[in-house]
C-alpha cells in the first residue's frame, strides 16, 4: 500500500483490504460507506403473522391462550438459528421464568430438553429444503451455482458453500444458499463435483444445472470437467449441454484482487516488508 497524503510518502505491507480501511480510518478519516442492510432471514411459507409479545397478552390485564404450536414452533427455532442460541437455553431455568411470567401456555409449549429443540431445528430445515426444492422446480431458468470452499483457522475442518441463482416463476431473480457441505477428504476437483451433484440431487435440479461463477483456483477447473459426466451419467443428456469450458465462469472481484495484489506486492512480499 503506498500512501501519499499529508506530504510524507509511506509504503505499508497489506495483506487484505482490512488493513487499508483501518489505515484511512486512523490516519485520515475516511470511512467505508454502509452496505445495504443485511438480507433477513425468513420462512418460505409464512401464511402466518409473526408472533410478538402483544401474541402473548391480551390488553394489559388478560392472558391469551397460544393454540398455534406449529406457529410458535417456527418462531422458537427461527430465533435459535438467527441469534446462535445454544439448544440449552430452553432447559435454563432463568429463560423459562421470564416466558412464564409472559405466559403460562407458552412455557407450557416451550421444549423440555436441548434434544426437542435441536429436533425442531432439524424438522424445520428438512420442512424449508423441501419447499425451496419445489420452487427451484419452477424456475424459469436453468439453476447457476456459485460455491466456495472455507477451511477453518485450526486446519481440521472445511466446508463448500453453494449458493444458487436463478429466475423464478414470476420472472424475478432469486439467490439463496442452499447447502454448507463439509468436505472430509482432499480439495481435489472431483470431490467437490461430487459435493455438487448431490446438493443437485437433492434439489432435483441436477438435469437444470447451469453455469458456476467460481474463483481461480485450479481445483475448479477440474471439478468442472469431472461434474460433466457426473451430471450426464446422473441426470441425462440435457444436464450436458453447457461444455466444461463454457460453464465455469471467473468472480471478477477474486481476479481484480488477484491482479492488484501482484501489481503492488509482486511475487516477493518479504523483500518488500524489508
Amino acid at each position: 500500500m503506498h500512501c501519499i497524503e499529508k506530504g510524507n510518502p509511506a509504503t505499508f505491507a497489506a495483506l487484505s483490504s482490512t488493513h487499508i480501511r483501518t489505515h484511512l480510518h486512523k490516519e485520515h478519516q475516511i470511512y467505508k460507506k454502509p452496505f445495504d442492510s443485511p438480507i433477513q432471514p425468513t420462512m418460505l411459507d409464512p401464511n402466518d403473522n409473526p408472533l410478538t409479545v402483544k401474541d402473548f397478552l391480551d390488553g394489559c390485564t388478560a392472558k391469551r391462550h397460544i393454540v398455534n404450536l406449529t406457529k410458535f414452533k417456527r418462531h422458537m427455532t427461527m430465533w435459535i438459528c438467527t441469534s446462535r442460541q445454544a439448544f440449552l437455553i430452553v432447559e435454563d431455568e432463568n429463560f423459562r421464568n421470564m416466558i412464564t411470567d409472559l405466559s403460562t401456555d407458552a412455557a407450557d409449549l416451550l421444549p423440555l430438553s436441548a434434544n426437542t429443540a435441536r429436533n425442531w431445528v432439524v424438522s424445520e430445515f428438512m420442512k424449508q429444503r423441501d419447499i425451496l426444492a419445489e420452487k427451484l422446480s419452477q424456475s424459469r431458468s436453468r439453476i447457476h451455482f456459485s460455491f466456495d470452499l472455507w477451511t477453518a483457522p485450526a486446519g481440521n475442518r472445511s466446508y463448500l458453500g453453494v449458493v444458487a441463482n436463478w429466475v423464478d416463476e414470476e420472472f424475478a431473480i432469486r439467490t439463496c444458499l442452499i447447502a454448507l457441505l463439509p468436505l472430509h477428504d482432499q480439495h481435489t476437483g472431483d470431490n467437490i463435483a461430487e459435493c455438487i451433484c448431490q446438493v443437485a440431487e437433492r434439489y432435483g435440479v441436477g438435469h437444470k444445472v447451469g453455469y458456476c461463477m467460481l474463483d481461480s483456483a485450479s481445483n475448479n477447473d477440474t471439478a468442472m470437467t469431472a461434474l460433466q459426466p457426473r451430471l450426464v451419467s446422473m441426470f441425462g443428456e440435457d444436464a450436458g449441454v453447457i461444455a466444461p469450458g463454457d460453464r465455469r465462469l471467473r468472480c471478477f472481484s477474486h481476479c481484480l484482487n488477484l491482479a492488484a495484489r501482484q501489481l503492488i506486492y509482486g511475487k516477493n512480499l518479504e523483500a518488500l516488508e524489508s
